[in-house]
């Protein structure tokens, strides 16, 4: 099933226990319909145009109810996990293979699993990264934790297929459900009780086009000193207006979700996910009156290297290159987000209150 075809998320709410009884329920209701509609089309005006048009929405609203339980197609990619995870990768695969959900692994993911737990899963097909062919996959289950996310996002680009983090280790904002939220979050996955969150993500150029096609972030930019012993100068600049010019360790701008990342150890605010705005934070600034900045994302950030000291390290979440003299760097948002699935009825707030441990 192409990810173009499936009903809004959100909008089915599946009650039945066992999806075959579910799948043949709807088959029978779409064929009543179909008949239905073929007789007011062979009697004529049989029936008030408004009802017609009801009848024609419910069967290809059921068609596609179909098609999402029946042909769910999930990728699944993880990194190394220890010992505690060990049941809940187990668990997730079992829940899977029980409801006849398609699904496929990472390769390295899989191998690790194999070689660790004596155990290999009942999967279609295994990928590689780049992922093969994702243009059948409806959903990414991504487990591991913050990092493994943006690595996800990484191989997704703009395909705009939602990812769900699956936390195997303690802290997340992006992985947030819990090994022990999995039965209760798979669950909900298969009836198809979620919403889809967009995340912005914020685009990087460089003149020697440094990272190629991958120059986007999820969570920030980060220009940094790579010379430990001495600060670097760096002027920035907002739709070719001075900003300011900064003597520290270096720079980041990042998004409303990567304000809860590095740009917050480097006290920067928190930002919410919806606001539309670019933080620039200076990471130990030489002068205490420089400020973290909010600033609107509609626009373009200019960063420019200035002085002797122009060694300097360039960081797009976690991939990263060395410049010994870098030139001019454009940060704009990029023109695609990311859908990240949100289940439990919980929100940003809510995440923020158990992760940063709130009241």
């Amino acid at each position: 099933m192409h990810f173009g075809t499936m009903p809004k998320p959100g909008m089915i709410k599946i009650m039945a226990p066992k999806m075959n009884c579910l799948v043949a329920f709807c088959q029978a209701l779409g064929q009543v319909l179909n008949v239905i509609l073929i007789m007011t089309g062979v009697l004529g005006a049989m029936l008030p145009l408004q009802i017609t048009m009801l009848l024609v929405y419910l069967y290809g609203f059921i068609h596609h109810c179909i098609k999402f339980i029946d042909d769910m197609k999930i990728a699944i990619y993880g990194r190394r996990f220890n010992q505690s995870f060990n049941g809940s990768i187990i668990q997730i695969f079992e829940m899977l293979k029980k409801n006849k959900i398609k699904f496929y692994i990472y390769r390295p993911f899989a191998t690790f699993i194999k070689e660790k737990l004596a155990y290999e899963p009942a999967c279609e097909g295994l990928f590689n990264h780049p992922a093969d062919n994702w243009n059948d996959i409806d959903m990414v289950f991504s487990v591991g934790g913050d990092g493994t996310f943006l690595e996800t996002v990484n191989m997704i680009k703009h395909k705009g297929i939602p990812i769900l983090g699956i936390n195997s280790g303690r802290l997340g904002f992006l992985s947030y459900v819990s090994r022990e939220e999995i039965p209760i979050a798979l669950e909900q996955v298969l009836k198809g009780e979620y919403t889809l969150e967009q995340r912005s993500l914020l685009e990087v150029n460089t003149e020697m086009d440094d990272f190629g096609d991958n120059n986007f972030a999820l969570n920030e930019a980060a220009l940094q000193k790579y010379v430990s012993a001495s600060m670097i100068k760096i002027n920035a600049f907002y739709n070719d207006e001075l900003i300011n010019t900064y003597w520290s360790d270096g720079l980041i701008v990042s998004t409303p979700t990567g304000s809860s990342a590095y740009s917050l150890s480097c006290g920067g605010p928190i930002v919410h996910p919806n606001s539309n705005n670019f933080v620039i934070t200076p990471i130990a600034p030489h002068n205490l009156t420089v400020r973290p900045l909010v600033i609107s994302d509609e626009g373009t950030i200019t960063l420019k290297l200035e002085g002797i000291q122009k060694s300097a390290k360039l960081s797009l979440d976690y991939r990263s290159v060395h410049r010994t003299f870098l030139e001019e760097i454009v940060v704009k948002k990029a023109d695609f987000s990311i859908n990240l699935v949100k289940l439990f009825n919980n929100n940003y707030f809510s995440t923020l209150q158990k992760k940063l441990m709130w009241s």
